[in-house]
C-alpha cells in the first residue's frame, strides 16, 4: 500500500503547529510595590497583588502593551485581558513606571494551554 507524501507532510505540519500552541512565551513586566495598598491602587484588586515573602514587597500581575494599550495576565490565568478603567495602571503610558510602584521588573510569562486553539483541529485522510 502506497502512502501519499502530501498526507504525511500535512500531518507533520499539523502536529508541529499544535505543539507550538502548548507553550507560548510573552515578554512581560511587573511593578514592585512597597505596600499592598499601593499595588491595589494600581490594579484595583487585592487578588492581583502577590507578596514576596522574602522581601515583604508586592508584585502586580505580568503585563505588556499591545497597540499602546496595557494587557495583563490575571493571577492563575494564561489569557491576557485589557487593564480595566477602574485600575490606576490603565493610565500608565507604555514605557513609563507607575507612580505607585518602587520599580519595574521585566520577565517572561509562559502560557501553557494544551494544544491551544489548534486542539480542536480535525483532519481526515484517505
Amino acid at each position: 500500500m502506497k502512502r501519499s507524501r502530501t498526507i504525511t507532510l500535512s500531518l507533520i505540519a499539523t502536529l508541529s503547529l499544535g505543539l507550538q500552541g502548548c507553550s507560548q512565551k510573552q515578554t512581560t513586566s511587573r511593578e514592585l510595590y512597597e505596600s499592598k495598598q499601593k499595588c491595589i491602587e494600581d490594579w484595583g484588586s487585592e487578588q492581583e497583588c502577590e507578596e514576596d515573602k522574602n522581601t515583604r514587597y508586592y508584585y502586580g500581575p505580568h503585563y505588556f502593551y499591545r497597540g499602546g494599550r496595557p494587557l495583563y495576565f490575571p493571577r492563575g490565568d494564561d489569557d491576557p485581558v485589557p487593564v480595566g478603567n477602574q485600575a490606576g495602571f490603565a493610565k500608565v503610558p507604555e514605557g513609563a513606571k507607575s507612580i505607585h510602584s518602587t520599580s519595574r521588573v521585566t520577565s517572561t510569562h509562559i502560557s501553557r494551554g494544551g494544544f491551544g486553539r489548534l486542539g480542536s483541529f480535525h483532519g481526515s485522510g484517505s
